[in-house]
């Protein structure tokens, strides 16, 4: 009968192989499930507070515009839509832009009315005033917080993606300002911007380049005791009252709000309005950085 021989030293070589591959994938999985989420979150976070900038500068810009009329003049506001990442073990994240229609009942409509007397027809000064159209940037964040921000009724907010009908949620705001007028009337100044180019998005891994372009601008001055605002927003419960609580008109005004309209109440000696409507256009293009 025949021995069995072992080979104690191929087992010993076998058996540390193994162990090896063990700590190997022991270290990967540590590296995998810490360092890269931890990495990305960072990379997001940069990426979110990049597209954060060029939001405000989108918002500065259009202001300046209209300070500075020149009909057609132009702007550019870069955006980089991607986000860092860690090669191999992850892809970068990747935003997008939206420019809604200036269309009834899409992103940023509003309609302005002045009313000297009563809210009633026959009291109504002039015709109505509509603008509409908006601006959104998202991150489309998988490891930090989702973020994302409008620029609509000439102001900016940002807003959760996740998170509906929020409040208080305005970085800038340009839709209303309040000074001294003449005599016993207040001088409420109101700056409403027309966005046309919409609808169209883009998302892509090169930098993009927003054009803003300014076609005209008028100014409309009115006296009224009463201001109707009937807008939509699909993202925000009261845009409006966001941006009059940031303006202090309620100092001297009574507000009435419901989702969707705001009255306000200029009291019995009405105010001097003077309404500042531009048209913009908007266009996107990719381009090699």
């Amino acid at each position: 009968m025949r021995g069995i021989l072992y080979e104690e030293e191929g087992v010993a070589s076998a058996v540390g192989t193994i162990f090896a591959i063990l700590i190997f994938v022991s270290l990967l999985s540590i590296f995998v499930s810490t360092y890269v989420p931890a990495t990305m979150m960072a990379d997001e976070e940069q990426y979110s507070s990049q597209m954060m900038n060029s939001m405000v500068q989108v918002a500065s810009t259009i202001t300046q515009l209209s300070l500075n009329y020149r009909q057609g003049e132009t702007a550019l506001i870069p955006f980089d839509l991607e986000s860092g990442y860690v090669p191999i073990f992850s892809s970068p994240t990747y935003g997008y832009i939206n420019i809604s229609s200036d269309t009834p009942s899409q992103e940023g409509y509003l309609t302005l009315s002045v009313y000297n007397g009563p809210v009633q027809t026959a009291n109504m000064v002039g015709s109505n005033i509509t603008v509409g159209g908006a601006i959104m940037a998202f991150t489309n964040n998988r490891y930090f917080t989702d973020e994302a921000w409008t620029y609509e009724f000439s102001s900016l907010y940002y807003f959760n993606p996740f998170i509906k009908d929020q409040r208080n949620s305005s970085l800038v705001s340009n839709f209303i300002q309040i000074g001294p007028g003449s005599g016993n009337l207040k001088n409420v100044s109101i700056f409403l911007v027309n966005i046309i180019g919409g609808p169209n998005t883009i998302s892509t891994s090169s930098p993009v380049a927003l054009s803003i372009g300014i076609l005209s601008k008028q100014t409309i001055i009115k006296d009224g005791t009463n201001i109707t605002l009937n807008f939509n927003s699909y993202v925000l419960k009261n845009p409006i009252e966001d941006a009059l609580n940031q303006s202090g008109v309620t100092s001297f005004s009574s507000l009435n709000f419901n989702q969707g309209s705001l009255s306000i109440y200029l009291g019995p000696s009405g105010a001097e309005i003077y309404i500042t409507e531009v048209t913009i256009i908007i266009g996107m293009s990719s381009y090699s950085s």
